[in-house]
C-alpha cells in the first residue's frame, strides 16, 4: 500500500508564517493578500503544505486571489489538539483560523486526498464556499467496511512508529473508522460548483483503483454542478505531476466566480 492518504503579497513581499491560536492550541498558517474570492488550500492525511507552492503561485499570478494555507493540528508546525481525534473539530478549527486572519468574502477550497472530508463538512457549514476543487480527494463512496477495515488492518503495524514520527497524521488515522461514519451522514451542499480531480487514486490494488474511479465517477454524476476530470498520467500528488489541471481548474472556477 502507497502513503494511506497521503504569503507572496501584491506588494511583492514576501509572507510570513502565523501561529494562530484556534482554541487553546496554534495553527501554523499562511494568508497572501490579493483580490476575492480567498482561496484556502487543503492537504492530504500527511498535512504537507509545500506541496502546494508551485500551484499557488501560478494561481496568484493568473487570478490575483487572496490564498491560505495551514498545517491541521499535529501536522508539521501545528500545536497538537486535544482529546480523541473528531473531524468536526478540524473543520471548525478552521473556520476559527480564518476568522482570526480576518478572511471576509467568498472562499473557494482546493482539497487534495482526506482535505476533501475537510472540505466536504466546511461547505455544509459556511456559506461563504462558493466552489471546490476536489484533488484526487477521498470520497466516502469508496470506503465501505470492508475498504476500511482493510485500510485499518493494513495500517496497524505502522501506528507505533508513526505516533513517535507523525503524531497529527497517527491520530487522525486511528479515528478513520469515526470519520467515515460521520461522513456518511452528510454530503457537499446541494449545486454547490465543484470540479473533481481524479487519477487512479492512492492504492495499488487494480481493484481498488477500479473502485477509486467508480466513486468518483458516481460523485460527479450526482449533480450537474459538479465536473469530473480524468488525471490518467499523474499519481495520487497531483500538485506534484499535473500541477497545470490545478491551475486550470482553479483559474476557471474563479473566472465563474467573477462573472467572466
Amino acid at each position: 500500500m502507497r502513503r494511506l492518504f497521503v504569503p507572496l503579497l501584491l506588494c511583492g513581499c514576501a509572507s510570513t508564517p502565523a501561529r494562530v491560536d484556534v482554541g487553546g492550541y496554534r495553527l501554523s498558517a499562511e494568508l497572501e493578500r490579493g483580490r476575492s474570492p480567498t482561496v484556502v488550500f487543503e492537504s492530504g492525511g500527511g498535512g504537507d503544505t509545500s506541496l502546494w507552492t508551485e500551484v499557488e503561485d501560478e494561481i496568484r499570478r493568473r487570478t490575483g486571489v487572496a490564498t491560505v494555507r495551514y498545517y491541521r493540528a499535529g501536522m508539521g508546525p501545528s500545536d497538537g489538539a486535544p482529546g480523541p481525534y473528531r473531524i468536526d473539530d478540524e473543520v471548525a478549527a478552521l473556520g476559527r483560523l480564518l476568522d482570526r486572519l480576518e478572511v471576509r468574502g467568498d472562499l473557494v477550497l482546493v482539497a487534495h486526498s482526506y482535505g476533501g472530508f475537510i472540505a466536504a463538512l466546511f461547505a455544509r457549514r459556511d456559506p461563504r464556499v462558493r466552489g471546490v476543487v476536489l484533488v484526487d480527494s477521498n470520497l466516502v463512496e469508496f470506503y465501505d467496511d470492508a475498504q476500511v477495515a482493510r485500510l485499518m488492518a493494513q495500517a496497524e503495524p505502522e501506528l507505533p512508529a508513526m505516533r513517535r514520527e507523525r503524531p497529527g497524521t497517527a491520530r487522525m488515522l486511528a479515528g478513520f473508522p469515526a470519520t467515515i461514519r460521520r461522513m456518511r451522514e452528510v454530503s457537499f451542499p446541494p449545486g454547490l460548483r465543484i470540479i473533481s480531480i481524479a487519477t487512479r487514486g492512492p492504492y495499488d490494488s487494480p481493484d481498488e483503483a477500479r473502485k477509486w474511479s467508480a466513486a468518483h465517477r458516481a460523485f460527479a454524476a450526482g449533480s450537474p454542478s459538479r465536473e469530473l476530470l480524468h488525471a490518467a498520467s499523474s499519481s495520487h500528488v497531483v500538485m506534484r505531476d499535473r500541477p497545470d489541471l490545478i491551475v486550470d481548474a482553479v483559474s476557471r472556477l474563479v473566472g465563474e466566480l467573477r462573472g467572466r
